[in-house]
């Protein structure tokens, strides 16, 4: 087997795929040897992505299922909407894969290698992949491989986590509305930390149900099971129903240790390269659009660089994320603000970083001034506090935000 590639993507999941795909697509690197290594093929349908957006993509012919209406509710509080122009859109992972799998299998230039990874580095200019001891090199190695060490806060930032478990359920009766996707539903409850439900139909009959949680802790499995029970059963009412498969997942929202450098050889993509929005767990859109990013650069001939968002977008997700860890209980209220005075596409827009200031500050004019005005002192001051203990040698507990 061949040890030196142009190029070698480390992990085939929902962000070394979109890369190869790019890569095979991009006719101005042609022709080029590309490697994907990972553990085992990917197989079924191990999870599912949403995302929204105002145009067809790549891989709209894959989508199960869109929404053109989102719900939110909350108590005292329940409102549907049309998200027009832009649609809500799921994709099972074992649709995608299978797709992906078809299209590289038509690039010669394409080759898999299955096996525990070992090592990844940087050599004398080259990337250095280490696969069941078998040593293979690159002129760029893409990695979205996520050790134990680097699943862990950049600096000033504590361990949070987006988790959730989900039922794809079938009731005997018609119960739900095709037509229309529950974004979060609060009214569940908040004692675990800010919790929402999240119901996707596939048809009158069929839906994703999906609880969710954001808190510095994980639940035991049957504390999901038991709000999951609760929450169908009052949702069906009374219908009988089948739970088809389950779903679990956990997300960091927080910036990892480890984010895409300004230039080197071993590029972080997916969750590792900061695909993943600290505030939401949406990754999808992001990752197509850091896809492109690359490609542009490798087609300059530069160096894969991070993107660049706006910064102020990096204080809004900052300040969300202390709020939800450090004054849980006013996490339904905030939401319930948000989308009770703004447009729901225009929350859309922000959540894409895609919103002039004169729009943020419609959408914050409805939240409490004097909850954000102390959260973004507090959050300066314990950042503050954290670099000064770090330039005096210090290093303090993994969450820094711990009385």
């Amino acid at each position: 087997m061949e040890r030196y590639y142009d190029y070698i993507i480390a992990g085939g999941g929902c962000a070394g795929l979109q890369l190869a795909l790019g890569l095979a697509a991009e006719t101005s690197l042609a022709p080029c040897r590309i490697l994907i290594v990972d553990r085992a093929p990917k197989a079924g349908n191990d999870r599912t992505w949403c995302f929204w957006s105002q145009h067809s993509g790549p891989y709209s012919g894959l989508l199960c299922k869109t929404w053109d209406r989102l719900s939110v509710s909350a108590p005292g509080f329940d409102r549907v909407e049309s998200i027009a122009p832009y649609s809500y859109g799921m994709l099972r992972s074992a649709d995608f894969y299978a797709h992906a799998y078809a299209e590289l299998a038509k690039h010669p230039g394409i080759q898999f290698y299955y096996g525990e990874i070992g090592r990844i580095a940087e050599e004398t200019g080259r990337g250095v992949v280490w696969v069941d001891g078998m040593r293979f090199e690159a002129r760029y190695v893409f990695n979205s491989c996520i050790s134990q060490e680097q699943l862990q806060p950049r600096e000033g930032y504590a361990p949070f986590w987006q988790h959730f478990k989900g039922w794809w359920i079938r009731a005997e009766k018609a119960v739900f509305d095709p037509g229309t996707a529950t974004l979060m539903d609060f009214r569940v409850t908040q004692s675990g930390g800010l919790s929402f439900m999240y119901v996707l139909p596939l048809s009158t009959s069929e839906a994703l149900v999906e609880y969710t949680v954001f808190s510095p802790a994980l639940l035991d499995d049957s504390q999901y099971d038991e709000v999951l029970s609760g929450y169908t059963e009052n949702l069906l009412s009374g219908s009988d129903y089948a739970i088809l498969e389950t779903e679990k997942g956990v997300i960091p929202m927080f910036p990892l240790q480890e984010a895409r450098p300004a230039a080197g050889v071993v590029i972080p993509i997916g969750s590792l390269g900061g695909a993943v929005k600290p505030t939401t767990g949406y990754a999808f859109m992001r990752i197509q659009s850091d896809t492109r990013d690359i490609l542009d650069c490798l087609r300059r001939g530069e160096a894969p660089v991070k993107r660049s968002p706006a910064g102020r977008f990096s204080w809004y997700d900052s300040l969300l994320l202390h709020l939800l860890q450090h004054h849980p209980g006013m996490g339904v209220a905030i939401f319930s603000s948000l989308f009770r005075r703004n447009p729901y596409r225009l929350i859309l827009r922000f959540l894409d970083e895609q919103t002039a200031p004169v729009q943020e500050v419609r959408i914050f004019s409805g939240l409490p001034v004097g909850l954000f005005s102390k959260a973004a002192v507090e959050l300066w001051a314990r950042r503050f506090f954290r670099r000064w203990q770090f330039s005096k040698g210090a290093h303090p507990a993994a969450n820094p935000y711990s009385p």
